[in-house]
């Protein structure tokens, strides 16, 4: 399966920008190439249930409740698959996932969240920690 993917025209694609994606489309209107942007925390989880076929579409409701688990980390229960929008936030218990990715630090007024690339990132998505 991995030589097929890897063989696959889409695995191929770059995003780089030549000078022919430039001749042929300046402005990417016909998204000639794939412009590489960085995704918030949120979203991290909501893309990894998304891939496992495991995003509930239920909209509205209860927030999604929090869990600790046996170091003391808040985590978000492995069961709970609606997205990351209605996990319930407090103050005194950030969630250690979400937060690895940068998400919004809500002890002050958070007007621009931090952009960090640390091992941390790495580390969470390689050890399977639960959101």
């Amino acid at each position: 399966m991995h030589r097929v993917i890897l063989s696959s025209t889409a695995w191929r694609q770059s995003s780089v920008k030549t000078a022919m994606h430039t001749s042929m489309d300046p402005d990417n209107q016909y998204y000639s190439r794939q412009a590489i942007a960085r995704l918030d925390a949120e979203l991290v989880r909501d893309r990894m249930l998304a891939t496992t076929g495991r995003l509930s579409s239920q909209m509205f409701g209860p927030p999604v409740p929090l869990t600790e688990d046996d170091a003391g980390q808040v985590l978000i229960d492995d069961n709970q698959t609606r997205r990351s929008l209605y996990v319930k936030v407090r103050r005194s218990q950030p969630v250690a996932m979400l937060q690895a990715f940068d998400a919004p630090v809500m002890e002050v007024n958070c007007e621009i969240r931090p952009v960090s690339t640390v091992a941390t990132q790495s580390l969470m998505l390689m050890n399977s920690v639960p959101c």
